[in-house]
């Protein structure tokens, strides 16, 4: 019932523009122009995928099964990356329905002819308090840190370019939603 309650929140913005001085940072650092917007949206969306799928498939499968040779540690990792990833999505979902921050380029479109940005943005009514991007691309990472230290020590090297790919990409991700100004 509370969840079904939670669910029904509507995703229609309730609050518009910047707190403080989030309107000066985004003029700051966002990119110009809708193309580029466009295409390093693209790529963070390319990031969070990875960091989705490097604990799911990467480290709980090679890491538990293969180099270790236990199948049940492996599925067990696998659930529990899982669980962590759809309470990540859940508590991301209900805290943006909830909050109704409209995406920072929405105003923009009014009275404009939509590029691919507001045809997102309007259409669809998004909010995007907090970014579920940078949320998922957190979580992988975490997860695939943790589950790089299944790795036998035989493979240290492994271990490291594991764990520095999936901060790297997950810094990379959010760094990316707030240039192609997203949230």
């Amino acid at each position: 019932m509370v969840l079904g309650a939670l669910f029904a929140l509507q995703a229609e913005p309730r609050w518009r523009g910047g707190v403080f001085f989030d309107d000066e940072v985004r003029a700051a650092v966002r990119l110009s122009s809708d193309e580029a917007r466009t295409q390093v949206s693209a790529v963070s969306d390319w990031l969070v995928r990875f960091l989705f799928g490097l604990p799911l498939l990467v480290n709980a499968w090679l890491a538990a099964s293969i180099l270790r040779g236990r199948l049940l540690l492996a599925a067990q990792l696998l659930l529990y990356s899982v669980l962590a990833l759809s309470l990540t999505g859940l508590a991301q979902g209900l805290v943006s329905r909830g909050v109704g921050r409209e995406r920072p380029y929405v105003q923009e479109c009014v009275g404009r002819a939509p590029p691919p940005d507001c045809l997102r943005g309007v259409a669809a009514g998004q909010v995007s308090f907090y970014s579920g991007h940078a949320a998922t691309a957190a979580t992988g990472a975490t997860l695939a840190w943790h589950l790089a230290g299944y790795f036998p020590t035989g493979v240290a090297l492994l271990r490291r370019l594991v764990r520095a790919a999936a901060v790297f990409a997950a810094i990379g991700t959010a760094s990316l939603r707030v240039l192609a100004d997203r949230h």
